[in-house]
């Protein structure tokens, strides 16, 4: 079932065996589209798709030479925001801040828009994220570079997901030389994407 409910949800064909229409533990009906279960937090699929992504994202930012820590509590001041990851040692000295998301362009708010736009709905995300985290206090003499790293449930990657990778392979080109940037970039890319469909 899991491999043909994944395959009718990519293709974005009709979910019409009997064990993907059960319903969700929220009590919900499953719907024929499937969009409801990529939504709901009640059923676990997105929690496990977000925390298979953080994973990812931490074995690529380690890959790259940088320390982090996954989920850091008590960063800020004025409230209990927590992003997904911190990372340091970045080529530009600074702390990188990242909070990891997807959309699905057909079950989210940019449905209409990404009908006639291209990543809108990444694009969106990342918007409400920025405006999320711009709020935050930070302690005293501290300081960090936020990126929402959003990607699309199709696989479309938003523009600050492909800005911070591109980013770390500056970091690696400094340390370990142009070829090892093409080699970490290519790798990395082709991973991610993988973890993004399955």
């Amino acid at each position: 079932c899991a491999s043909r409910l994944a395959a009718s949800l990519r293709l974005g064909c009709p979910l019409t065996f009997a064990a993907c229409l059960s319903g969700c533990e929220c009590g919900v009906p499953t719907d024929q589209a499937g969009y409801h279960m990529l939504t709901c937090k009640h059923g676990g699929g997105p929690v496990w798709a977000h925390n298979k992504m953080v994973l990812g994202w931490t074995d690529c930012i380690r890959d790259a030479d940088l320390s982090c820590k996954v989920e850091p509590r008590h960063q800020y001041l004025n409230n209990d925001n927590r992003p997904d990851i911190v990372a340091f040692g970045s080529s530009s000295g600074e702390v990188l801040e990242v909070d990891i998301s997807h959309s699905h362009p057909w079950c989210s708010e940019a449905s209409r828009r990404a009908a006639v736009e291209d990543g809108a709905a990444a694009l969106i995300r990342e918007e409400s994220k920025i405006k999320k985290y711009e709020l935050n206090v930070r302690p005293s003499g501290s300081a960090a570079k936020f990126y929402p790293l959003v990607a699309e449930h199709f696989g479309r990657w938003g523009a600050q997901s492909q800005k911070f990778l591109s980013s770390l392979g500056v970091t690696v080109e400094k340390t370990e030389g142009r070829s090892r940037k093409a080699e970490f970039l290519c790798y990395w890319r082709r991973r991610l994407s993988l973890l993004l469909q399955r």
